[in-house]
């Protein structure tokens, strides 16, 4: 008997027995990909409630899991991890194997928070440096106001010298920062975030600046905001002029950051809290700095600032420079600059909405498309009519067969314009797995479920995880 003419048999049999619903999440769980593409197109044209598609999708995680190995099934785990709240009980069985997939399964699950991390602090002494970097992801205790302790060792040495569980872990975390695996220092980074212990700023601004990986650089910058303390807001002052681009796009989210737990801008009187700090490093990078960095600093700057009373004409002055400088972004930049502005800018200012305006009849396809998106979105203060005329202009720019054509399907997507069904569908069957990755995040959230899932069952494992989580993530909105 072949696997179709058994999965015939079964969907009959299940049918009979259980009902469709029933009959589509078993099979999901139980039965290979080619059973199971047979049983769900023996369903067409069968609409799937949000429910039941998430109850399939997950099942089918489970399977994928269960079948990871190597490289493969690493990949499998990488895009399965930004649903790991959704898949906790597969990533938890799958990361009871003591292998590379298994240890990914447990640092998602430590990323989603939805493990506890001392169930797997003691991997931070493994020789392992998969299952070390999963120990290392553990460290997320902060600073609970005790002194440094003298322990320098592993977690279970220190758990036996009395020294206090947030000191014990700040310490495996430096020591993380030194091992010679990336994966195992980006992994302490991650977790230097979750703690945000000042106790960490000067290893983290080591690292900002001396290793030798770029995430690596960029997860400590990252880290460091979070500590919002002046020691790393001045730390990464020091560090700007030999930064990159990136890593000075970096640091200006790590004032932003710094500033936004701050609660607010308090400057005058002599006082330098962090946020003040924060503040005026900001505005710096607005007049110091070019191109993104100076774009994205006056964005962050005019977002943090957005509802507080002017208490002092320098704080005046500052947001002033900003806005001029998200104006100047949006009609002079640079393309790929005019984007970003036109993505993030403030359009509850007359000026900047009238900019953007502006910029959706540029001769620039992605400007033009990147203005039409603000214009059609809900949130913009602009008419009803001139909504539906932007949308109905990005439309006709999807229907186009030229490069333009994919930009504005994008943007329709992101708006779950259904129009676009058609185009979107069509990638679901290109010969490249990236087209259908994109496909199948993008008939998911334009509300094609039946389609989406039927990627989960492509030839390419990676397809199939994308397919999975797309199908998840809309489901939860």
């Amino acid at each position: 008997m072949t696997r179709l003419v058994r999965a015939s048999f079964l969907m009959s049999g299940l049918l009979a027995a259980t009902g469709c619903t029933s009959t589509l999440v078993r099979a999901a769980g139980g039965e290979s990909t080619e059973v199971f593409r047979a049983i769900l197109g023996a369903t067409p044209g069968r609409e799937i409630s949000p429910r039941e598609a998430t109850r399939i999708a997950i099942a089918r995680a489970g399977v994928e899991l269960r079948e990871a190995k190597g490289e493969a099934g690493v990949a499998v785990v990488r895009a399965l991890a930004p649903c790991a709240s959704a898949l906790a009980g597969p990533l938890r069985e799958r990361a009871k194997l003591r292998d590379e997939v298994g240890a990914l399964a447990a640092e998602s699950l430590l990323d989603a928070g939805v493990a506890d991390p001392m169930e797997y602090a003691a991997n931070a002494a493994s020789e392992d440096p998969a299952w070390r970097a999963v120990g290392a992801r553990a460290m997320t205790l902060g600073d609970d106001g005790a002194a440094p302790p003298p322990c320098e060792l592993g977690w279970n040495e220190c758990s036996r010298s009395g020294a206090s569980r947030a000191g014990r872990a700040a310490n495996v975390r430096n020591a993380a920062l030194l091992d010679g695996h990336a994966n195992v220092r980006r992994a302490a980074l991650r977790a230097a975030a979750d703690a945000a212990d000042p106790r960490d700023v000067p290893a983290l601004l080591d690292a900002s600046r001396r290793d030798p990986d770029a995430e690596a650089r960029s997860l400590a910058i990252a880290a460091l905001g979070k500590t919002a303390s002046v020691e790393a807001v001045l730390g990464l002052a020091d560090s700007w002029p030999h930064a990159t681009e990136d890593e000075r796009v970096a640091i200006v989210h790590a004032w932003a950051a710094s500033l936004k737990r701050e609660g607010r801008a308090l400057c005058g009187a002599g006082v330098e809290t962090v946020g003040c700090v924060a503040f005026r490093e900001l505005w710096r990078g607005v007049e110091a700095a070019v191109g993104k960095p100076s774009l994205v600093a006056a964005l962050e700057l005019v977002a943090s600032t957005a509802g507080e009373t002017p208490a002092h004409p320098l704080f005046v002055s500052a947001v002033g420079i900003a806005f001029n400088a998200i104006e100047r972004a949006i009609d002079e930049g640079p393309p790929a600059l005019r984007v970003v502005a036109i993505e993030r800018a403030p359009l509850n200012h007359a000026v900047l909405l009238e900019a953007v305006v502006a910029a959706g009849l540029s001769e620039d396809s992605a400007v033009a498309v990147a203005a039409l998106a603000r214009l059609a979105a809900d949130d913009t203060p602009v008419s009803p009519a001139e909504r539906k005329a932007a949308r109905e202009s990005l439309r006709e720019r999807a229907g186009r067969d030229d490069a333009c054509a994919p930009l504005a399907v994008e943007a329709l997507v992101r708006m779950r314009d259904s129009s676009v069904k058609p185009r979107v569908f069509r990638d679901a069957s290109s010969k490249d797995a990236e087209d259908r990755r994109a496909a199948a995040a993008g008939l998911a959230r334009i509300g094609a479920t039946s389609e989406a899932l039927a990627l989960t069952t492509d030839a390419d494992a990676t397809v199939r995880a994308h397919a999975i989580c797309s199908v998840l993530r809309s489901g939860a909105r």
